[in-house]
């Protein structure tokens, strides 16, 4: 499911369609570590990368990861500090339930008055067994290796 959409089922407020990046003001060079350089992150999210997304409301997309016995350590925090909501089983492994966390930062409004960024976590609950070609479920979070969070910079 591409990202528009996804924000379009899980959240009312989106009325933008088909933003394109081109609108982004290019004297704004933004750090790619959102969570380090625009708010506060927690020493378990160790970060894996960034990507500028492109013709999307949005801008650029940092991921991180941590591990699974850290997970409720990390999903306290960010629901703590940026209003995500809790993290529930559905259907093969684990997410906010479409409730994100938020922040702003006076960088931001440079962009756009209406930017700001979006936290979510997941993790997939599949364990693939590869000798018996078989997957379960794991739905202990402890023993799942890694969950993502993504802190998304948008314009809604």
């Amino acid at each position: 499911m591409n990202s528009i959409l996804k924000y379009i089922l899980l959240s009312s407020t989106v009325l933008i369609f088909g933003f394109s990046n081109k609108f982004v003001n290019s004297k704004t060079e933004l750090k790619c570590n959102l969570l380090e350089a625009y708010a506060i992150t927690h020493k378990e999210l160790e970060f894996v990368k960034c990507e500028e997304v492109k013709n999307s409301q949005i801008i650029y997309r940092a991921t991180y990861r941590v591990r699974g016995n850290k997970s409720k350590i990390v999903e306290d925090f960010l629901k703590e500090n940026y209003g995500m909501g809790n993290l529930k089983w559905a259907c093969c492994g684990w997410d906010n339930a479409g409730v994100y966390g938020q922040f702003e930062h006076p960088e931001f409004e440079k962009i756009d008055p209406y930017c700001s960024a979006v936290i979510s976590m997941f993790a997939s609950g599949e364990k693939i067994d590869k000798s018996k070609n078989t997957i379960n479920l794991e739905h202990d979070r402890d023993k799942i290796e890694y969950f993502t969070v993504t802190v998304e910079l948008i314009i809604t």
